[in-house]
């Protein structure tokens, strides 16, 4: 059977791995589908899945809502969820009103303030009415009925489904209208009560426990013969797994030797955004308040505090120790557990922990399956996000959270804790049963989730279409949908020009402008009239110009190369027939591509070259290289003659990409799969031999390159940054820096040294790159001395892409928020991540602590 399984993003499938595995090795084939998401997220588990089972399971490319109703009923949708936190029970859950109430538009906020009836019961029953009436009447989306017909599911599966977004809704209801088995997954112990509402009602629902089916009941109106209660299949290793190291293995994998392994270990668990802003605060003060105890066991005990991998950049540069002695913050970059060694890693943090704290954290459930007593404070900091959600009295009242009201009390629990340590065990089973385990504590969930899913399956719904009164009903509410759809739309095509859909009279059913449809519509025409240009290139047999590239360095690595490394391949250009025109000395990176290459300082001087470059960009009025220039063909001719070349040839010129295939993608009118499909990144080779220089090269060292750009200017302040930086690397290891003594493109040196002050300090742990380069062969010596050495610090940009494409670690700086493209980070994060590689984007404000964000 064919299962799609519909999630949010990659890292939900944490909580469903278990259950995938299962299902392929039932021999299920299994279809992942991503909903659309802004950020960059960890796809260690997509990739670890789809390569354990590469004949089962696959992932699909979602498709875009095409309909003229979704922006109307993302509207409705988004009024019902808010209209759920007007009832009774979240009367004193004043955080989750306000964060649903923030999603409305603000004018929709001022009418439900001034307009009290809106939010008397009354009001609620009749706007819940008509925006179920509109739900119905609504057609099912177009775009989401043409994905489902080709993926052919015998069954999809949902999750989140309720969390404030709305195209996993609409691909339920075309579900239902193709008649399809349908399942929510319900993904986590809050999800019922902190999110939204279920406006479609899936064939079944599989959620953990007897507390959450009376959720699903009486919060969502779901029906109880829908509801299978199979425990949580997340945590199912978790009974199974046993420490990989002792104690005091742990103890010098963790701190480092700062931890005395004699002494218990106190672990805090971070919590999320929503539920503490600023945790470095409360941390700080409950390590204060720690260390004043009276029991020594509890005022000298080891500390871990565990980053929450969604709320990390708050610990950047963050050092306890100073002040609070045996205290790490371990692991640094918040460690989601999606591979063995960050499970192991976690594991035996709750394992080798005398006690676990936090505010609101699902941790607290891990933890309760080893046996270790959970603590938290309940004073004025969290009272909103912890007496202010619903979820949260689950774990007070059912005996597996300790709560205090006061710093004294929770010392007190503390001490108890540390003296009685295996009576926690008894206390919190009970818990942990009932709540993750329901069927029996030695009955693993993994398997009952299977079985409800394998019994889904042969379910044969009816298909569901809208009744009679529909079309009347949709006419009646046009003219108010009309605006709300134009609303909508505002809200969401923030990226896309500041622009909304042109609508014209009655022409309704078709949308214009800048939206979404238009926008996949122009990205197909680009890549359709690109792709006949590449496909009448390889029918002739006239030799092929790649290039030439006189743009940014940054473009090339990351766009450039990769694009035309698959423009070969589709097309079978052979690379007999390929010349690569660049600068730098950048074969190596071109390689596979074409058998030739001709640099750029082959045939002008670095003064001839600024000079011809100049006359581009004054021609075209930019720098990018969109049209092909009359110095561009002048270039080609130059070509030509110093490689023998009579008769025509081909021209692959960048205008292919910023004007064909990626046009949209820097704008983020395009989607990052669009690029990836079309872009094939691998990394640059090592070269065939070394050159003299690299004899002279340190045996340890970083490569540091800090040059003068729009997000890191050549300011005072900025020079006694990069001093900084400097000083603290020549402490540990030796710095080799890749200025160059020419200038042959717009990045200046950042000077560290301003007045020779800082002479010496270094001494001859400090080595000055520019002697080894030529403008022949800059890029390459710089590509050689990053792939030798520890990794690369300097400024975000071009050359910070090297790093991660010879294996080597990459920190890259900014000055300052929102100086940066969120087109090139996600691009950059996303395709380094892929390729297992790390590229670590940090604020220079976020650095004044080197040690803690640069590796030893």
């Amino acid at each position: 059977m064919t299962i799609t399984f519909l999630v949010r993003h990659p890292l939900y499938l944490r909580n469903y791995e278990s259950v995938l595995r299962g299902l392929a090795d039932r021999g299920h084939r299994i279809q992942l589908v991503f909903s659309p998401i802004e950020k960059a997220v960890d796809r260690t588990l997509v990739d670890s899945l789809t390569a354990d089972f590469p004949d089962r399971i696959t992932e699909v490319t979602i498709a875009p809502r095409k309909g003229w109703w979704w922006p109307v009923s993302d509207a409705h949708r988004m009024i019902r969820d808010y209209l759920r936190y007007l009832e009774p029970e979240y009367s004193q859950a004043q955080s989750l009103v306000a964060r649903g109430g923030k999603r409305l538009p603000p004018l929709i906020q001022a009418i439900f303030r001034r307009v009290s009836v809106l939010r008397s019961k009354p009001g609620r029953v009749v706007l819940h009415g008509l925006c179920r009436m509109l739900e119905r009447a609504t057609p099912a989306d177009p775009g989401c009925l043409e994905a489902l017909r080709a993926w052919k599911p015998d069954l999809v599966i949902f999750t989140p489904l309720i969390d404030f977004t709305y195209n996993q809704m609409d691909y339920l209801k075309a579900v239902k209208a193709l008649g399809i088995p349908s399942v929510l997954a319900v993904a986590s112990w809050d999800n019922l009560t902190n999110k939204g509402l279920v406006q479609i009602a899936p064939d079944r629902v599989l959620l953990w426990n007897d507390i959450q089916r009376r959720e699903a009941l009486s919060m969502h109106g779901l029906k109880d013969e829908t509801i299978r209660s199979t425990g949580a299949q997340l945590f199912d290793h978790w009974f199974e797994m046993a420490p990989s190291v002792d104690r005091a293995g742990f103890c010098d994998r963790a701190a480092g030797g700062l931890f005395d392994p004699a002494k218990p270990i106190l672990l805090y668990l971070c919590s999320s955004t929503f539920i503490c802003r600023d945790e470095v605060s409360f941390a700080k003060e409950w390590l204060t308040s720690l260390r004043s105890s009276a029991d020594s066991l509890v005022r000298e005990a080891s500390v871990i505090i565990r980053p929450h991998p969604a709320h990390v950049k708050q610990w950047i540069g963050v050092d306890l120790s100073e002040d609070f002695g045996s205290v790490v913050v371990w692991p640094r970059a918040g460690g989601v557990p999606v591979d063995d060694q960050r499970k192991r890693d976690y594991f035996d943090s709750l394992h080798h922990a005398a006690a676990v704290i936090g505010i609101n954290t699902s941790g607290f459930l891990e933890a309760g399956i080893l046996g270790r007593r959970t603590l938290t404070l309940q004073t004025e900091h969290f009272r909103a996000t912890q007496d202010g959600t619903l979820h949260f009295h689950y774990l007070t009242e059912g005996g597996l959270l300790t709560s205090a009201a006061t710093f004294e009390e929770h010392l007190a629990q503390l001490s108890e804790t540390l003296a009685d340590p295996e009576g926690t065990s008894r206390q919190v089973g009970a818990f942990i049963e009932s709540f993750l385990r329901p069927n029996g504590l030695d009955k693993p969930a993994t398997p009952i989730f299977i079985d409800a899913v394998e019994e889904a399956l042969t379910l044969s719904p009816k298909p569901e279409s809208p009744p009679v009164w529909a079309a009347l009903f949709r006419g009646l509410v046009f003219p108010a949908a009309f605006y709300a759809r134009r609303l909508m739309l505002r809200r969401t095509n923030k990226g896309m020009w500041k622009g909304v859909e042109a609508v014209r009279g009655a022409r309704f059913a078709r949308p214009k402008g800048q939206s979404t449809e238009h926008s996949d519509r122009k990205v197909r025409k680009f890549v359709k009239e690109s792709g006949a240009t590449l496909a009448s290139i390889a029918r002739d047999d006239k030799p092929i110009i790649i290039g030439p590239w006189m743009s940014e360095v940054g473009f090339e690595i990351l766009y450039w190369i990769p694009l035309v490394r698959w423009m070969v391949h589709q097309y079978g250009l052979s690379p007999e027939r390929i010349v690569v025109v660049s600068r730098g000395g950048v074969s190596r990176w071109y390689e596979g591509i074409g058998t030739r290459y001709l640099d750029l300082f082959d045939l002008y001087s670095p003064e001839e070259y600024l000079a011809v470059n100049a006359r581009r960009q004054e021609a075209s009025n930019m720098q990018k290289q969109k049209a092909v220039s009359p110095v561009e063909m002048e270039i080609v001719e130059a070509v030509k003659g110093r490689l023998g070349i009579t008769g025509p040839v081909n021209m692959i010129h960048p205008a292919l990409m910023y004007s064909g295939y990626l046009r949209y993608h820097w704008s983020q009118r395009s989607s990052m799969d669009h690029l990836l499909l079309h872009a094939f990144y691998d990394p640059i080779p090592e070269p065939n031999a070394p050159m003299p220089f690299e004899k002279e090269l340190p045996e340890d060292y970083w490569a540091v390159r800090f040059y003068s750009r729009e997000t890191f200017a050549d300011t005072n302040e900025n020079r006694d940054f990069v001093r900084g930086v400097l000083e603290r690397l020549l402490k540990s290891a030796s710095v080799v820096l890749l200025d160059s003594p020419f200038t042959v493109d717009d990045h200046a040196n950042v000077e560290w040294i301003k007045s020779g002050a800082a002479q010496g300090k270094g001494g001859n742990r400090l080595v000055v790159a520019g002697g080894w380069m030529t403008p022949a062969n800059n890029l390459d010596v710089q590509t050689r001395i990053i792939a030798k050495s520890r990794g690369f610090i300097g400024t975000y940009g071009g050359l910070s892409y090297i790093a991660p494409l010879v294996g080597r670690p990459a920190f890259a700086f900014h000055q300052g928020e929102g100086d940066l493209s969120d087109a090139h980070i996600n691009t950059a994060q996303t395709v380094f991540r892929d390729m297992g590689q790390s590229y670590v984007l940090i604020d220079r404000n976020a650095a004044k602590k080197l040690p803690m964000v640069l590796p030893e």
